[in-house]
């Protein structure tokens, strides 16, 4: 039996779910593109949720381990190209058009464009847990303390190079400067600003992405010079050149995993539109097909068969999707309902404590304030215990208020513990139920020294 643990949350549709499936388990084309010679067996998305093979991340660094720094820095170059190509595939699609064959042409060539990024997805994780422990030994073998090493870690892993959210705040500045200069348009150079950033609000299945007006508002705010994470950088002096290859990939991986996940909710944000257009043209209503699978989209295009009313409401209230030894199965009601019973961990209602990595030392107590989306980061305020599945570059104006963070994802080398060491604020991760357990506007105190969240 695969020992499934689970490591993210992320809200995508059933069909986008069945194609990263599909590529997944294909090994033919996950071998080609991610030039590693495996491919995913046995993986599971229940509801939002996805729970991965231990195991085969465990065969995965074993298998790598002794990998040159160049076949993994051809690996992030590769996932790199794929996103690129996606995007730029997806912001070309015409929604003018009117007849079938064309937008079956955009949906067959975009999913395959997403299916292309979608392998490097699942390997990225336990490659970035190798380079990781490589990196570890490295600063240990230079007299870097055990009680320290999470703290360099950290402070030689901050990305050289830059993510959509960090580049967007750097546009924005530029538009900010250049405002004041007569003859400036201003609102031209905001709305072509929107239409390349607005997918960075783009987190959730049918969520909008961010409005113009929400970029507005931040032009007007006044403080963008004071947003932002300023990066340190460790003295490396006496490290040999291959140690500061090592540590030049940790760099890499960490901002790969930032990005491929952004291009693919990019790439979703873009194919929204696309795929709500399908639905109509084929007499579903708008959100219909995001609820089909790839095998029954083939039969909607080829003999114009619709998925049964009752089949349909039975996926709309929830779906577990599994890849279990190279079988596909999709549940719905009650057998969904037996296998989140039998595989999620129960939690506990009375409990008074949760555990997870400290990425971040300190002790602080205040009111927590749990973050699902983007849309909610409004509600930190100056204190609070800031609570989330994960955090991602734009969560930084909230991250800045926040007096610590918790997540239920992540390890030594997340965004939230990047950035909680840069603030100097305390900081757990990995903690798989923070969301679950605490609740909005208890008192909390977060102890980072002992990696305990305790409720007052």
């Amino acid at each position: 039996m695969p020992h499934f643990e689970k490591l993210m949350k992320r809200s995508i549709s059933l069909l986008g779910s069945d194609l990263f499936l599909h590529a997944w388990n294909d090994k033919k084309l996950f071998s080609r593109l991610t030039g590693f010679d495996t491919f995913v067996s046995n993986f599971e998305f229940i509801e939002t949720e996805a729970w991965f093979d231990m195991d085969w991340f465990q065969e995965v660094m074993q298998s790598n381990w002794d990998d040159k720094p160049e076949v993994f820095f051809h690996f992030s170059h590769k996932g790199e190209v794929a996103g690129e190509a996606l995007i730029h595939y997806c912001r070309q699609i015409d929604l003018a058009i009117k007849n079938r064959e064309e937008f079956e042409e955009w949906f067959w060539r975009s999913a395959k464009l997403l299916q292309n990024l979608s392998v490097f997805i699942p390997i990225t994780h336990p490659i970035s847990m190798l380079i990781e422990k490589k990196v570890r030994a490295i600063l240990s073998g230079h007299g870097v303390p055990e009680r320290d090493l999470d703290e360099q870690v950290l402070t030689v892993s901050a990305p050289d190079k830059r993510n959509g959210p960090e580049q967007e705040l750097i546009d924005l500045r530029r538009i900010h400067h250049q405002m004041r200069h007569p003859g400036f348009d201003t609102e031209a150079a905001l709305a072509a600003h929107w239409k390349k950033f607005a997918y960075l609000g783009y987190r959730d299945l049918f969520s909008s992405g961010y409005s113009l007006e929400f970029f507005r508002d931040r032009l007007m705010t006044g403080n963008l010079d004071e947003m932002g994470i300023p990066h340190r950088d460790l003295a490396t002096d006496g490290f040999s050149s291959d140690e500061l290859e090592m540590i030049r990939l940790l760099k890499e991986f960490v901002w790969f995993r930032n990005y491929r996940t952004e291009k693919f909710f990019e790439g979703f944000y873009l194919l929204e539109p696309l795929w709500k257009a399908l639905s109509r043209a084929y007499q579903l209503e708008e959100h219909d097909l995001f609820y089909y699978l790839v095998g029954d989209v083939s039969a909607l295009f080829i003999h114009d068969t619709h998925l049964p009313d009752a089949e349909l409401a039975s996926r709309r209230a929830g779906t577990a999707l599994l890849l279990d030894d190279n079988q596909f199965l999709l549940l719905t009601g009650e057998l969904l309902k037996k296998k989140e019973a039998d595989i999620r961990e129960e939690s506990d209602p009375d409990a008074k404590e949760i555990n997870g990595m400290v990425v971040c030392r300190g002790v602080c107590s205040g009111p927590v304030v749990i973050v699902h989306n983007d849309g909610e980061l409004d509600k930190v305020k100056e204190g609070d215990i800031l609570v989330t599945g994960m955090t991602t570059p734009d969560y930084l104006p909230a991250l800045q208020k926040a007096a610590a963070f918790v997540t239920d994802e992540g390890g030594i080398t997340c965004h939230a513990a990047i950035v909680a060491r840069e603030m100097k604020k305390p900081c757990i991760v990995g903690t798989k139920r923070a969301t679950e357990v605490l609740k909005e506007g208890q008192k909390v105190e977060v102890d980072a020294n002992a990696g305990t969240v305790r409720i007052l």
